[in-house]
């Protein structure tokens, strides 16, 4: 057995001074059977586990990255003979980050009371409670992360037992649908409820975009047979004509209008 230190090498005495008997990833076999990673937190498991750890990255198809902080303290995990597993994930990691929250500012929920408060959840933390928040997933054609609505309604993405090819980011669901800004990609892209015709303002389930009584009631929305143009949500017939002047695709299909961004829509 030998040591894999992220510090300057020290002396040890026997495998138990720096760690359980038993590696705390497999539970299986003593630390003293295999080589051992020692993390810079200090604690220390067998080095293959940890990079199974890893290589396994996430347990459902949200991007979260727990699986990156020791299983024993939640610091960093941290060590040199990892780099090659590490980069990528970190830099995959900081990306969502960077995306949700600029997100956040966008939407102006960086000044909320769980972030500015000292007594608040995420004070002085606007990242982390943005990738609380949102709910990121990995396109299966571009292998590119995207906005997937709000972490709320994840659960409801599984009662929909969502295949990962299933997941398609707004620039890749298809020709009519190619919409993308040169300044700030497909994060930003506005789209109408598919259920009626109002601007969405949630994006649930992954793949589908509502206005805001739509959501409230997407179980009745989401069963019944779409409405012509011209309605409002639930289905409502509106007899002044489309708010959206008509130029969209049918109710019950989405539909993107451009970078919202750019346009600054309110309503976004």
């Amino acid at each position: 057995m030998s040591l894999v230190e992220s510090t300057a090498p020290r002396t040890y005495g026997r495998v138990p001074s720096y760690g359980p008997d038993y590696c705390s990833i497999c539970y299986t076999d003593a630390l003293r059977d295999a080589d051992v990673v020692q993390l810079l937190c200090g604690h220390a498991f067998h080095l293959d586990c940890t990079r199974k750890l890893l290589e396994h990255k996430f347990v459902s198809h949200r991007l979260t990255f727990h699986f990156l902080l020791c299983p024993l303290c939640k610091a960093p995990i941290e060590n040199p003979a990892l780099d090659p597993v590490l980069a990528p994930l970190k830099a995959l990691r900081d990306d969502v980050r960077r995306k949700a929250k600029t997100r956040l500012i966008f939407e102006g929920l960086d000044k909320s009371t769980d972030i500015v408060s000292p007594s608040g959840r995420f004070y002085n933390k606007p990242a982390e409670f943005a990738m609380e928040h949102y709910a990121y997933y990995m396109c299966f054609k571009c292998k590119q992360p995207y906005f997937g609505g709000a972490a709320q309604c994840e659960g409801a993405v599984w009662d929909h037992d969502v295949k990962a090819e299933e997941l398609i980011c707004p620039a890749c669901v298809g020709p009519e649908q190619v919409q993308t800004c040169s300044k700030h990609g497909t994060d930003y892209i506005a789209f109408k409820c598919r259920y009626c015709c109002s601007y969405a303002v949630y994006f649930c389930f992954s793949t589908t975009h509502f206005c805001e009584m739509c959501h409230s009631n997407n179980a009745v929305v989401t069963t019944a047979p779409p409405h012509l143009c011209p309605t409002g949500p639930l289905g409502k017939h509106l007899p002044g004509g489309c708010p959206l002047g008509g130029k969209h695709a049918p109710n019950g299909v989405e539909h993107a209008f451009g970078c919202a961004m750019c346009a600054n829509l309110s309503s976004f």
